[in-house]
């Protein structure tokens, strides 16, 4: 190579790549075709009048059409305090240093997930530690807990496939719920948003494939035979592993090959930056089940209150407690909630469940006026409409929720009232502990009766049991036997 002693300038000469690259118009007319515009560009907000300007120029010039259809544009990354990097301020972070101490997928994974490229970032390496803590070691403890069963009992993908109409509904769910995700990051991806998509595949992996699926199934990977029950389970993880892979590997490209090559099976690419991003087939479309995903997010919400509940009153869920009560004023929401009572019941440990469309047998909710809000805007009205106000219950509460604005015929004025002009007041009626959001009331039976508190002892025994387990660095496949001295209570438990 040499370089050419002729350099008009060095941005128009990168401002010409959509057209040099191709050697266009000398050769490769079609190639360069094919090619322009490009679909996106990506580079610094500092290449403002640099990069951006001069495509823009010298195509318009040229083709009186801009060289790219997308700019994706990265703002600058900042301290913590939001100030810029300098040398002389002593605040600019050693890039190696992080990497050294959590590697280079997280700290991709933080600027991704944070916030949008073009909204400048707060570095702070403290959310590097988080990301790496709740989002890589929730992945990779998924798919090591996979790996560590799948091994033991030497499953194979090759192995006859279960079909899914036949698989528990558990599997059903967790499969729509894949496909609804595939759907919908493709959709983020598309529009370019890939904050959005780095956000729903983190819920996705923390909230329902690790503390849901995972955690409510981990007894059907424990069990000694390998019948239909456990081979669905196996098959249904799989799948889900090998699509997070290659769903996630534009993002944080090294782990996510990693998983990928440890999954693969010898007919499918050798790396998963060589496999297609995952597009829906029309037998994973009829798969999708939204009228279950929603009972499921019921469960999950109902389940979410309880324990709030549970850790307001310092109660643990290990301790079992008589009923749960579920109030809400609609009709799918409390059919959700019975179709799924099993899985809330156990899943909060309580003995019986009861739904009740009569909200106000748990909590009555009142409005006051916001006057700061109100009273600029209405003057005079104002004692009018806090007489009207005094009158609403749960109906126009719900009404004002769910619309955001509700108006009023007031003096023959017309009165909007929005949710910030008025404060809503919750009073309990029950001595049941509560918790409520927009669709429901929980209320759980604190009581804890002598049998209840045995059980609640014999489940703490178990639990102490399982952390021994874990700090002798027993294997899942070693035997045991207990020995305890304990008062007369807890042995009578």
């Amino acid at each position: 190579m040499k370089r050419v002693p002729e350099v008009i300038d060095v941005w128009f000469d990168s401002g010409s790549m959509p057209y040099a690259q191709w050697g266009y118009p000398y050769k490769n007319k079609e190639k360069f075709e094919e090619n322009f515009p490009a679909d996106f560009i990506c580079e610094g907000i500092d290449q403002t009048r640099g990069w951006f300007y001069s495509l823009l120029a010298i195509s318009t010039l040229l083709f009186d059409k801009p060289a790219f259809k997308n700019i994706v544009v990265n703002e600058l990354i900042l301290d913590k305090y939001g100030q810029k990097m300098s040398k002389s301020r002593g605040n600019v972070v050693e890039p190696n240093e992080v990497i050294a101490a959590y590697g280079v997928d997280p700290l991709r994974w933080y600027f991704i997930s944070v916030s949008a490229p073009w909204v400048p970032k707060r570095f702070d390496v403290k959310g590097v530690e988080e990301v790496y803590r709740k989002f890589f070691d929730t992945l990779l403890n998924t798919y090591n807990f996979f790996a560590l069963y799948a091994n033991i009992d030497g499953f194979r993908p090759e192995q006859e496939v279960v079909p899914i109409t036949e698989r528990p509904e558990i599997d059903r769910w967790i499969l729509s719920r894949l496909y609804t995700v595939v759907e919908e990051v493709s959709r983020f991806m598309d529009d370019y948003d890939m904050t959005r998509a780095a956000r729903l595949l983190s819920d996705f992996v923390l909230d329902e494939v690790s503390n849901w699926y995972v955690r409510r199934n981990r007894r059907r990977f424990w069990k000694s035979e390998m019948g239909p029950d456990k081979l669905a389970a196996y098959q249904t993880l799989y799948e889900v592993l090998l699509t997070l892979s290659k769903l996630l590997a534009p993002f944080i490209p090294f782990v996510s090959e990693e998983i990928y090559r440890n999954l693969r099976t010898s007919e499918m690419p050798v790396s998963v930056h060589l496999c297609d991003f995952p597009k829906l087939t029309p037998e994973q479309q009829a798969v999708r089940d939204q009228e279950l995903e929603f009972r499921m997010e019921v469960a999950q919400r109902v389940v979410s209150m309880a324990r709030a509940i549970r850790n307001e009153v310092h109660i643990k869920v290990r301790q079992p407690l008589p009923r749960l009560v579920v109030a809400s004023t609609s009709a799918s929401t409390l059919q959700a909630v019975q179709s799924m009572q099993e899985i809330i019941k156990e899943e909060i440990n309580v003995k019986a469940l009861e739904t009740t469309e009569k909200v106000e047998s748990l909590v009555t909710r009142k409005v006051k006026p916001n006057f700061k809000a109100l009273g600029p805007r209405y003057g005079k009205l104002m004692k009018k409409i806090g007489e009207v106000l005094k009158e609403w219950g749960e109906t126009e509460i719900q009404r004002l929720e769910n619309t955001g604005v509700i108006h009023l015929p007031i003096d023959g004025h017309e009165v909007a009232i929005e949710t910030d002009d008025v404060e809503i007041v919750q009073e309990k009626v029950t001595d049941l502990a509560i918790q409520q959001d927009k669709q429901m009331v929980v209320a759980l039976d604190t009581h804890i009766t002598p049998e209840l508190e045995q059980e609640g002892i014999a489940r703490d025994f178990v639990n102490r049991v399982q952390n021994l387990r874990k700090s002798s660095r027993l294997s899942v496949t070693d035997r045991i036997r207990i020995y305890y001295q304990a008062p007369d209570a807890v042995h009578q438990a």
